[in-house]
């Protein structure tokens, strides 16, 4: 790699204020520890910008905001209204919200027939952000979002 003197000599004016470069060092480490300070720089610059400017584009979601966790509160809820006797695994869950949506009682998008084992992982993934006992029973956080709907309702 060749050394750009303009480009040394521009980061080292930079520089040399706040970082202290030992004598004997050669200019390819000097170059190396001054252009480490320049992106070390760049990044604060970037984060101070970030929370001056608003983000551009759609608002991102909340924690539990995402489909995963949308298919899991509507097995909790299903669950909290039957009360099974025994514990149904994930996949007997996802099959049975795939049979309420094609009788319509769910929307069909939300468990489609055609993803298989992803929908599964899905649920799974929805359930431990959620913190959905094994029994799919209990979960405070699913009691604290039907409470916080039920008041946006």
């Amino acid at each position: 790699m060749q050394v750009n003197e303009d480009d040394f000599e521009e980061l080292a004016r930079a520089a040399f204020r706040s970082v202290t470069i030992g004598p004997g060092t050669c200019d390819r480490a000097k170059f190396l520890i001054l252009l480490g300070y320049a992106q070390e720089q760049n990044i604060l610059a970037k984060r101070r910008l970030a929370e001056v400017r608003p983000g551009v584009g759609r608002p991102r979601k909340g924690k539990f905001g995402d489909i995963d966790c949308f298919r899991a509160f509507m097995i909790w809820k299903v669950a909290k209204t039957l009360k099974p006797v025994h514990p149904y695994s994930n996949r007997e869950w996802v099959g049975m919200m795939q049979q309420l949506a094609d009788q319509g009682a769910v929307e069909r998008h939300v468990f489609p027939r055609n993803e298989g084992l992803t929908l599964e992982q899905s649920v799974s993934r929805g359930k431990s952000k959620l913190s959905i006992s094994q029994n799919w029973l209990d979960s405070e956080v699913c009691e604290k979002l039907q409470e916080y709907f039920s008041q946006t309702t």
